[in-house]
């Protein structure tokens, strides 16, 4: 009887134990930038204290770019991530009617970050003329995408942001000055077509007291189009709760003006799971449950 009851315990408690933990799951159905109920973020402009780069409506949330390269980032609830633990932050977004090529490359980014100062939950003003002290030494990873190269395939990078950043950059993902690529995918060649919806994804695992695993990943519908995974053993951050996108000028939209047409990507969700490591005592508990199940089919024969 007493294995039978533990058996059905931890059968039930199997999902909750090994299942994410939604942070984040903001689709801006209220149409506000700002956190107004359960499961939303603070979405700020990275380029503007005036607020450039953001526009907020029911269902959506718009990054202006055009023929500016502009940045925004959101902040949520900071989660500390202990060895085992990981945190994944999804974008699903459509792209305007203007999509335009790069011949550097990398000028679609996507960044986890710590939430280290207060002041960063604000449309802050960052550029090349204008050095934003919030965005210096800001630790955090970073995955960017190539924007159809027309002469080379495209590709992800992961970086991670230099501490301490290099004099002068302060403009968090606006320049990879301030970064360490740690290592490209294999060329693939995707194509980021007009008004089409795709998937980001960035996730962190830390592996270790001083080592992050760190994936990134672009998709079209059930498409994987391209992904890269690699370790850092710089051990930079283990907490998390800012996610930041920027996209360089002339790649997404042909208008750089809030309220415009074909300005930009809009976002129709951002989602961000914590995914923590079982406790010991809850392994165990599965351990047993897998046990009595075992026994009982045993039985049962």
């Amino acid at each position: 009887m007493k294995r039978n009851i533990a058996l059905s315990i931890s059968v039930l408690l199997m999902p909750t134990i090994l299942s994410a933990q939604i942070i984040v799951n903001d689709s801006w159905a209220d149409g506000n930038r700002l956190n107004t109920g359960p499961l939303q973020a603070d979405w700020w402009s990275s380029t503007s204290t005036g607020n450039n780069s953001v526009e907020a409506g029911a269902g959506y949330l718009g990054l202006v770019t055009g023929t500016s390269g502009r940045g925004l980032h959101g902040t949520f609830t900071p989660q500390t991530l202990a060895i085992g633990d990981k945190l994944t932050a999804t974008f699903s977004f459509s792209t305007p009617a203007t999509v335009g090529s790069e011949s550097g490359g990398g000028g679609f980014r996507f960044a986890i970050a710590d939430f280290n100062n207060a002041g960063l939950a604000a449309d802050l003003q960052s550029g090349s003329t204008f050095v934003q002290p919030l965005f210096q030494n800001l630790p955090s990873y970073m995955v960017d995408f190539d924007v159809n190269r027309p002469l080379v395939a495209d590709d992800t990078s992961i970086r991670e942001h230099m501490l301490p950043e290099p004099a002068g950059a302060g403009r968090f993902m606006g320049t990879t000055a301030g970064w360490t690529q740690l290592g490209t995918s294999t060329d693939v060649d995707y194509t980021f077509a007009p008004n089409t919806p795709y998937v980001a994804v960035i996730s962190l695992t830390r592996t270790g007291a001083d080592s992050m695993d760190i994936f990134g990943s672009l998709s079209q519908g059930s498409s994987l189009l391209t992904s890269h995974s690699l370790s850092d053993a710089s051990g930079i951050v283990n907490n998390f709760g800012l996610v930041g996108v920027w996209v360089n000028s002339n790649l997404m939209g042909s208008s750089a003006n809030i309220g415009e047409a074909n300005n930009g990507i809009d976002f129709t969700n951002v989602k961000i799971e914590y995914t923590p490591v079982p406790e010991p005592s809850a392994i165990a508990l599965i351990a047993l449950g897998a046990a009595g199940l075992l026994l009982r089919r045993r039985l049962a024969v």
